[in-house]
């Protein structure tokens, strides 16, 4: 069986302790390296629909909280959708909720997320 290879990027941002990886390729190649690698507190696995193009997960290990984002492809689309969800994930572990006040700090967290994925995949330059 031919395997597509999958990639992974760690982003390097280290955020309210949380730290999101970013895998781009085949579905079932992720969801058995991420399995691997994440080892949980509470033993959760990834369950990815198979016709999703793109989902994000939060694990909490022994030391951090991580996101996960997974793209079946490089597709801003996609990735714009799944930066949100690592955003919400960020804010609600800091206790941040959205609202006029704290729109601000969503705003930067996003695009903060938002470029480093670009610049991980060469969409735009370091």
């Amino acid at each position: 069986m031919f395997k597509k290879k999958l990639k992974k990027y760690d982003l390097g941002v280290d955020m309210f302790g949380t730290k999101t990886f970013l895998y781009v390729g085949d579905m079932e190649e992720f969801v058995a390296a991420a399995n691997k690698e994440f080892k949980c507190v509470d033993n959760t696995s990834l369950d990815v629909d198979e016709n999703a193009g793109a989902t994000t997960f939060r694990f909490r290990t022994k030391k951090d909280f991580i996101n996960v984002i997974w793209l079946s492809k490089v597709c801003i689309k996609m990735l714009s959708h799944e930066v949100m969800h690592v955003v919400h994930n960020v804010a609600e572990l800091a206790d941040i909720k959205l609202c006029r006040e704290t729109n601000e700090i969503f705003a930067y967290l996003y695009s903060h997320y938002f470029v480093e994925c670009c610049k991980a995949l060469k969409i735009i330059s370091k």
